[in-house]
């Protein structure tokens, strides 16, 4: 695919002018992050100047806070980035890279202007941790934004719903096709199906049946359970572009939300060798938006008159606070026995999250497909729980 992206923005494109539009706005998001880091830096000095903690732990520290730092500004771009232009995020690698080394040098500025007396040695960790760091984050932009060459479930399913809300009922052989006459699912989709292609898809019409979103007519005489129409639900799910309830949900906050997870399932069925590790960071990342920019903001959260910051955070906020926030805000409510369920949901989920991450971050071959779809199925049954 042609580069249509320079690591400065668009060029030759009818859109150039709003992609340096968003490529300022990054530059602004990165200047405001600096302009905090060098409070924090400041803040963190005076205490430990007034604990009598002044000294080489102190600046470590100090340097600690600089890489965490750069590391919630790479996400601040890739969120950004992502949301601007999804279909086409991969095509802003250079400008990442540059948006994150110029981050970077900002970051290490922020951090020698203020400790100008640092010895070498405190100074040298950071550039080694700010170097490590942008590696690393450059690695997951890039498996984050790659698709996966392959047909992902929910494309199928919703290809089919597509199909038979057009037509009154069908034959779902005639759907599916076969090796020799290709089905009207693959006229749908514009495709020819590989044998394991047509497998997966008929795995899939399976799974609409169970769902109810598609049933038998039980009109047939000779083949009953064969000849299938869509059904109101099914309708639903089709105009939402959404084929299951969890999508429909997520749908309804932000269509983008429903990208992030069909882009972890898309991965976790690739066989490209980190397949495993993209699907796992698609995941994280869905729980992270879902949670921090939608069910418990931490501004929001800290808004509240019984907030009760946790020491065992730099924010004042965990992710377990945030999932007993946001079971609080469920559209069906919370009662009395909801409550130990939402302690629960808190441990568990979080300890979902740190299994993606720990997936995310390895490049083990070990690490099989099943495992991360079984960490990704435990992790949407919680969020089907907040949701409901």
């Amino acid at each position: 695919m042609e580069n249509r992206h320079s690591a400065t923005g668009l060029e030759g494109n009818e859109t150039m002018g709003r992609n340096e539009q968003m490529l300022e706005a990054l530059e602004a998001i990165i200047q405001k992050r600096v302009e905090g880091l060098d409070k924090k830096i400041t803040n963190e000095k005076m205490q430990a100047v007034a604990r009598g903690a002044a000294g080489s732990r102190m600046f470590l520290l100090l340097a600690e806070i600089c890489r965490d730092e750069f590391s919630e500004i790479a996400q601040d771009i890739s969120r950004v980035i992502e949301r601007y232009d999804a279909p086409n995020a991969s095509d802003y690698k250079d400008a990442f890279h540059k948006l994150l080394d110029g981050a970077r040098k900002k970051v290490m500025e922020a951090f020698t202007a203020q400790n100008s007396k640092l010895g070498e040695h405190t100074q040298s960790w950071l550039v080694k941790a700010l170097a490590v760091a942008m590696k690393n984050l450059e690695r997951e932009f890039n498996l984050t934004v790659t698709v996966p060459n392959k047909t992902d479930d929910n494309d199928l399913a919703l290809a089919f719903l597509r199909y038979y809300a057009k037509v009154p009922k069908a034959h779902k052989i005639n759907v599916l096709g076969r090796p020799y006459q290709a089905g009207a699912l693959e006229g749908e989709l514009g495709r020819k199906f590989t044998s394991e292609e047509r497998a997966q898809a008929a795995r899939v019409l399976t799974a609409l049946i169970k769902d109810n979103l598609l049933e038998p007519t039980y009109e047939d005489v000779a083949e009953p359970e064969n000849w299938l129409r869509i059904t109101e639900a099914g309708r639903s799910a089709e105009k939402h572009g959404a084929p299951d309830d969890l999508d429909v949900k997520l749908m309804k906050i932000n269509p983008h939300l429903v990208t992030r997870r069909r882009g972890a399932w898309a991965a976790a069925a690739s066989d490209q060798p980190d397949a495993p590790s993209q699907a796992a960071l698609s995941g994280r990342e869905l729980v992270n938006q879902l949670l921090g920019d939608y069910l418990a903001p931490i501004a929001e959260m800290k808004a509240q008159t019984n907030f009760v910051p946790s020491k065992d955070s730099r924010t004042g906020v965990t992710r377990r606070m945030q999932i007993k926030y946001a079971m609080t805000k469920r559209p069906s409510g919370i009662s009395d026995s909801d409550l130990d369920i939402a302690e629960a949901a808190a441990v568990l989920l979080d300890a979902l999250h740190t299994k993606l991450s720990s997936f995310a971050h390895t490049r083990d071959p070990s690490i099989t497909a099943i495992e991360v779809k079984t960490v990704l199925s435990a992790t949407e049954t919680i969020l089907q729980l907040l949701l409901s």
